[in-house]
């Protein structure tokens, strides 16, 4: 029933024990899940709207699967994009709550 706490908030709190110390179990989730884990929102430096479907080369540029094009339109077909290319950088993520398409699940497991 709360609102989702942001995905900076959760890694940080993931990744720092109460003291402000690195925790061990944190370091070593984020380094197999990474920064931006699946079905997390973000948008692109080319204004594409897209959902995270599994991390990348490193933690901070993972797969992701386009869900609106960047002029705002919901893309017909899913297309992958590696976000480690300087086209497709992550700018951001998107809260939930702005995401205003239904993800096609089975379409999304496809491509993973």
């Amino acid at each position: 029933t709360r609102t989702p706490m942001s995905t900076s908030a959760a890694m940080q709190g993931c990744y720092f024990d109460e003291a402000q110390q690195v925790d061990e179990a944190g370091a070593a989730l984020i380094k197999a899940v990474g920064v931006y884990s699946p079905g997390l929102y973000v948008r692109l430096v080319n204004n594409e709207l897209a959902v995270v479907v599994q991390r990348g080369k490193n933690t901070s540029t993972p797969r992701v699967a386009v869900l609106v094009n960047r002029d705002g339109l919901p893309a017909g077909t899913m297309m992958l994009r590696d976000t480690a290319l300087p086209q497709y950088k992550i700018a951001g993520s998107v809260p939930q709550r702005e995401v205003k398409v239904q993800v096609p699940l089975d379409r999304l497991l496809t491509l993973v």
